[in-house]
């Protein structure tokens, strides 16, 4: 047997050196500011559109609703459509006039394309409050649009999500489950559970003149669904395999250690997509008038609700664990002064805004005062963390260091020393680091 055991090990060992052997010609820099800005642009920045839309919508569903939280839902609403719509014009002059570049960073580093889900998660959010704000104002005709651009998401999110285990699969490697897997391989998964939750906010907020016909809700519940078994497969799976890296080899490096917080995501979310799909079986009377087999009834509804409100207390208590070892790295990390700022704490919002909306629902369905100020607590802490964030961000940003706008010589040196192409985007904050 160790003879065979050898083998699969040799393997897996070449296939990871085949992957980075793979050292593709890039193109030369360009000298225009901001071309090189386009060609140094990730899509790590979307997640910065993500945290907004997250507590843009929070602040839409907050438990004690009021002008004001209305008011600044919009204005966060507005805010990251105009930051989506900026990083998507950066990112598509990228893939314009660096393809070469762009192709080569987007299928050979799985980090790179699990990243490819933060424009997608962004869609879902912004479809989400298409459905609650815009409809709300304008009618109908946005509940339309909703619906489309939800359907839109889900071809989007499912064929990144597939791409990535593929890429994993195709590019077997030992080193990568037991040292360097990159928390950012949840994202898809958390993408999967968000277009599932929403589908159910979109049927849920589709009230009075933009009611949806059970015709068109019933099928998108139902699909709901099944991205939420979609998802905590792969969750499982990968659930356990991060929780051996960490076994195996500790805590990521310190300037990874934020993105940590990306394991929260995936409990939080499909805690909230199970209990938006429940309520939206009800709401309505969805599944009462489409009234077909012995599923998709009135007593069907309720017992899916109850069952769903139970799934969801289990996977935030599962999400709760997540957050005491995330925050236990990341709390021990800032004491050591390891931590510095870096576009990776922008990923220590979006994963905990889920367990927010995922409260707010349970404090809802179980008429609980507990959970929802729970949820309040917990918004307001993001709430000064997005602050924070954007205290840092902006002047790294105008000084160069978060855009790879360094002098090209000492660019150039970075990146030929870096294995991975994400640490070439940011050599600003490693350097940091290295500090």
């Amino acid at each position: 047997m160790e003879p065979q055991r050898e083998d699969i090990e040799s393997q897996a060992t070449n296939g990871a050196t085949a992957e980075k052997d793979v050292k593709p010609e890039p193109q030369s820099l360009p000298s225009s500011t901001f071309m090189r800005v386009c060609h140094n642009f990730s899509t790590v920045w979307f997640t910065v559109a993500m945290d907004t839309g997250v507590l843009s919508v929070v602040l839409r569903q907050f438990p004690y609703p009021s002008h004001w939280t209305r008011v600044c839902s919009a204005i966060m609403f507005v805010t990251t459509v105009v930051l989506a719509a900026t990083f998507a014009s950066i990112y598509l002059i990228r893939w314009t006039r660096f393809r070469k570049d762009t192709f080569n960073a987007t299928h050979l580093e799985a980090e790179e394309i699990a990243l490819q889900a933060c424009p997608a998660i962004t869609w879902a959010l912004i479809t989400i409050q298409v459905q609650l704000t815009c409809a709300q104002s304008w009618g109908y005709g946005c509940t339309i649009l909703a619906y489309v651009m939800w359907w839109i998401g889900l071809v989007w999110i499912v064929s990144i999500c597939v791409t990535l285990y593929l890429h994993l699969i195709k590019h077997p490697s030992q080193s990568i489950i037991d040292r360097f897997l990159p928390t950012a391989v949840f994202i898809p998964i958390v993408g999967i559970f968000t277009q599932a939750n929403a589908a159910g906010v979109i049927v849920n907020g589709a009230i009075n003149d933009t009611r949806m016909s059970a015709a068109m809700a019933v099928p998108i519940i139902i699909v709901g669904f099944m991205l939420v078994g979609f998802g905590l497969g792969l969750a499982i799976v990968m659930y356990s395999i991060y929780a051996h890296r960490l076994m195996t080899s500790g805590f990521p490096e310190a300037l990874k250690i934020p993105s940590m917080i990306l394991t929260i995501g995936p409990c939080g979310q499909s805690a909230s997509a199970l209990l938006n799909l429940s309520a939206a079986a009800v709401a309505h009377g969805n599944f009462e008038k489409y009234a077909k087999g012995f599923f998709l009834t009135s007593t069907g509804a309720d017992i899916i609700r109850i069952q769903c409100t139970l799934a969801a207390l289990l996977l935030v208590g599962f999400a709760i664990f997540w957050m005491c070892v995330d925050y236990y790295a990341l709390v021990t990390g800032l004491i050591r002064r390891k931590i510095h700022p870096s576009l990776f704490w922008w990923s220590s919002i979006f994963p905990v805004g889920t367990v927010v909306t995922a409260l707010s629902g349970l404090g809802k369905d179980l008429d609980s005062p507990a959970f929802k100020i729970c949820s309040i607590i917990l918004f307001v802490f993001l709430l000064c963390i997005y602050f924070v964030n954007w205290g840092f961000t902006v002047p790294m940003t105008w000084s160069g260091k978060f855009l790879g706008l360094e002098p090209r010589v000492d660019r150039l040196d970075d990146a030929s020393k870096s294995g991975h192409h994400w640490h070439s985007l940011h050599k600003g904050a490693l350097r940091m680091r290295d500090d």
